[in-house]
């Protein structure tokens, strides 16, 4: 399908295209505008759905807001669309650009968080809850909106992270604080507030239900990355700090439950290690032990994760005086971490360009059981160029990867960007079964003359027996055409398949996750 916009002197084609099942997890041009899908945040449900949050663009390149899901096995959630996602929620007539930037899951209800603008200067603050049938939950806010502008001037606040307890809604963000700004100079501070579950700010928390403060040298940037509540109901905000030379470094405030700092964590409730050179893109919590971990990357561009004890002070035991750091290549980012059951630490970034997974052990030190030496590289997914991620998620041993990839080649425009998802398991090895259902494996085999007893009919093969290989065995996928797409090598054991005494090879479509017999067919060329 194809979209003409007409702009004044321009005519801007989209070309809209479905979904597509990839060799390697789920890739869908979500917006199905053929420009840039990304996720910026993801959770999974108890029912192992995932739900994935974030912003698309349009052929104008603004981005507006995307929400959506697979269920456990990689198909699209149907109680979103027919494509499983949900667009512009967030928009109204008056909206130019707006974005989810995370999402939780509340009493089994979705509760997404962003931003949107109504022009450059005037960007809100949003919360959104869904009825279990993803529809706006009317009985929160607004027709199930939550906005408020807590820069109180008509300019620039965001909430950056969500989490959720005891049916309260925590959100933390970044804002130009009201009694220091002067007309539209000031730098961002952190804020967090509490949302009542009918949608509304608890005016019990802090004060006037919002809690600010501004970290560092005043008039310089706060950037909040992550909200975090405890058991005991304490909120953990986790953020980096930037000085007036742009220099950043990590910082954490730690308040009470109703939004007072707590004067036991650190110095009066706040850390900043201003001597530590680093911008953390997400932080996580152990618990119950209290330990606060943050991912990201030093001023140096080296991999990085930190490590802080409930009371705010480094973990001595963890890797080098309670910070990791590596250097692959140039460019080494993490984006986000999350904690296993095991209490080892998972990591997502990137590498030379290049999509990474990072286990570390609890002692900070990488897991060489996991991937290659304790990084597992994601080499391509679209068969063009490898894609970045920036969220992840683990749930009873399953571990959930989503960001972006890029198109596949014959699409128009090569550089667009489409979500994708994948699962991991626990070894740091793709589970291949996952959005794998309508893409069957194609296997291509010779044997050196050796046949089993069969028959040919109706363009089906019948194998009477079943040949015992020994692995590794070469593996070759085919689109619809018989094109061969792509090769690797997997270790499969038992294959059902193969040539017969004139070389002719057959095309054996099986279930890869099962490995059952499935349609055998003879390939037009050799």
């Amino acid at each position: 399908m194809m979209t003409i916009l007409k702009v004044p002197g321009f005519l801007v084609a989209c070309i809209c295209l479905a979904n597509n099942l990839f060799a390697q997890g789920f890739h869908t041009d979500a917006s199905e505008t053929n420009n840039n899908d990304r996720i910026n945040s993801l959770t999974v449900t108890d029912q192992r759905d995932i739900i994935v949050a974030g912003y698309y663009t349009d052929c104008d390149g603004r981005f507006h807001s995307l929400l959506g899901g697979v269920d456990s096995t990689g198909k699209s959630l149907e109680m979103f669309s027919a494509n499983g996602f949900l667009l512009n929620l967030l928009d109204d007539s008056q909206t130019t650009v707006s974005a989810f930037l995370s999402v939780s899951i509340i009493d089994s209800q979705i509760v997404a968080a962003g931003f949107v603008a109504h022009s450059d200067t005037h960007v809100n603050s949003v919360v959104i809850r869904l009825d279990s049938n993803g529809t706006l939950d009317n009985t929160f806010g607004t027709n199930g909106r939550f906005m408020h502008d807590f820069s109180a001037i008509n300019y620039v606040d965001r909430i950056i992270s969500i989490a959720t307890v005891n049916n309260t809604i925590v959100v933390a963000g970044n804002s130009i604080r009201p009694l220091l700004s002067n007309s539209n100079v000031g730098g961002f501070d952190f804020f967090v507030a509490k949302i009542t579950a009918s949608g509304e700010l608890d005016r019990n928390f802090a004060s006037n239900g919002i809690f600010w403060k501004d970290i560092g040298q005043r008039e310089q940037s706060d950037n909040v990355a992550s909200v975090l509540v405890d058991l005991d109901g304490t909120i953990i905000v986790g953020g980096t700090s930037i000085d007036g030379n742009g220099t950043p470094s990590p910082a954490l405030l730690r308040l009470t439950s109703n939004g007072q700092l707590d004067t036991e964590f650190a110095s009066g409730g706040e850390q900043d290690l201003f001597s530590t050179k680093a911008h953390i893109s997400q932080y996580s919590l152990l618990s119950p032990d209290g330990i606060i971990y943050g991912a990201g990357s030093t001023s140096n561009n080296d991999f990085m994760i930190i490590a802080f004890h409930s009371n705010g002070t480094l973990v001595d035991q963890f890797a080098r005086n309670g910070i990791f750091t590596q250097s692959r290549s140039h460019d080494d980012v993490l984006e986000a971490l999350v904690i296993l059951e095991d209490s080892s630490i998972l990591a997502v970034g990137r590498s030379n360009g290049y999509a990474i997974l990072l286990q570390l052990s609890v002692n900070g030190q990488l897991n060489a059981s996991f991937g290659d030496e304790g990084i597992y590289t994601f080499e391509t997914f679209s068969n063009w160029q490898p894609g970045s991620f920036s969220a992840l998620a683990a749930y009873e041993g399953e571990i959930i990867v989503g960001g972006y990839d890029l198109s596949r080649p014959e699409r128009t425009k090569l550089s667009d960007e489409d979500i994708t998802l994948v699962k991991i398991k626990e070894n740091g090895v793709l589970d291949l079964c996952f959005a794998n259902i309508e893409l069957p494996l194609a296997v291509s085999i010779m044997l050196n003359n050796q046949s089993d007893s069969k028959s040919f009919i109706n363009g089906r093969v019948d194998i009477k027996g079943i040949l015992e290989l020994q692995p590794p065995i070469t593996v070759k996928l085919y689109n619809e055409m018989n094109t061969n797409v792509a090769s690797t090598v997997v270790e499969l054991g038992v294959l059902f398949n193969f040539a017969d005494l004139e070389g002719n090879e057959y095309r054996i479509d099986i279930d890869q996750c099962e490995q059952r017999r499935a349609t055998i067919s003879k390939l037009p060329y050799k």
